[in-house]
């Protein structure tokens, strides 16, 4: 099985700068390289669409996308589906991003 993904540059995100945590300067850039090939469009994956901020900000607040992206690799709940897991620094803006309200800026 192979994970979904779309051909472009993966976002160079500092971890060390993890003040002001932007949704579409840092979160959606993240969420098309890692996600998006799979849960966008017309027929997403599992009915998740990620492309549009109310989407991402009701799964971070009120179901499990920021659990799924911290799972262990072994563990078939893991995302992205068959892909290398997110880096720390990716998952630490989720994490800031989310314990900020999920705002949309």
């Amino acid at each position: 099985m192979s994970g979904c993904a779309y051909e472009i540059a993966e976002p160079a995100l500092p971890c060390k700068d993890l003040a002001g945590v932007s949704f579409a300067a840092d979160i959606l850039p993240l969420l098309d390289f890692h996600c998006n090939g799979c849960h966008a469009g017309g027929a997403p994956a599992a009915g998740l669409n990620l492309e549009n901020h109310s989407e991402v900000a009701k799964s971070v607040l009120e179901g499990n996308l920021l659990e799924r992206l911290s799972l262990p690799v072994l563990d078939i709940r893991m995302m992205p589906l068959g892909g290398e897991p997110l880096p720390e620094c990716d998952i630490s803006l989720f994490q800031v991003w989310t314990a900020e309200g999920a705002p949309n800026n």
